[in-house]
């Protein structure tokens, strides 16, 4: 399955190796051309640009992550657009079978709001784990992270293998994330207007865990 969001977090990190990749070439070419006093010289800026490019794309990817809590803050608010105009919610003749079906249909239109109706309406079929809006952000949160640390690993490890950033985002690796929160289409048409921007804060306190001594200049808690 692809997610959208969780794809450009991908890009991200693939087109950071792929820089990082380039620039440690140059690395070589220099140690291996000048002496060691004017490769280390040459060298400085290098190092400097592998450590930019990695806070820059930290900082695109935290910037996803964002947008993705802004939208599903808004989704979980009750309004007409969220709550769409299913009659049948309170009309108490669902079967389980189609209790089921429309509750799949709710929580994979990220419809929050009605989901948690149709629950408090049918609370006998409501067994088992119903994602809730946190469980969406947190999702996307373990994938954000993920890819942050995968941009730490390459900027500190020559030796980084491209089969780590192959294995991020994995169908058969993450399938369990992706069964919550899906591909994330329902998320493309939100937007922040003027008359929803203050719903788009419920997660605010959300933020990403990096290691504290990773030497980021972000404003993420530090993971102990």
């Amino acid at each position: 399955m692809t997610n959208i969001y969780i794809q450009q977090m991908k890009n991200i990190a693939t087109a950071y190796y792929e820089k990082v990749c380039s620039l440690r070439k140059t690395i070589e070419y220099n140690n291996t051309t000048f002496t060691k006093d004017l490769a280390d010289f040459y060298n400085e800026e290098t190092e400097h640009q592998i450590v930019s490019e990695a806070n820059k794309s930290v900082e695109e990817i935290n910037a996803i992550f964002e947008e993705v809590k802004e939208k599903i803050s808004i989704k979980n608010f009750a309004c007409t657009e969220n709550l769409g105009s299913d009659s049948i919610l309170k009309s108490k003749i669902l079967t389980k079978p189609e209790f089921d079906i429309i509750l799949k249909k709710y929580l994979s239109e990220y419809r929050f709001v009605p989901a948690r109706q149709l629950i408090s309406e049918y609370p006998t079929f409501a067994d088992g784990i119903i994602p809730t809006a946190s469980d969406f952000v947190e999702v996307y949160r373990k994938f954000a992270e993920g890819a942050v640390k995968l941009i730490l690993s390459m900027r500190e490890n020559p030796r980084f293998s491209k089969v780590q950033l192959d294995c991020f985002a994995d169908e058969n690796f993450a399938g369990n994330l992706y069964a919550v929160i899906g591909s994330g289409q329902a998320l493309i048409p939100v937007s922040i207007t003027p008359e929803n921007e203050y719903m788009s804060h419920t997660f605010d306190s959300v933020t990403l865990g990096v290691p504290s001594d990773s030497e980021m200049n972000f404003n993420f808690k530090g993971v102990r």
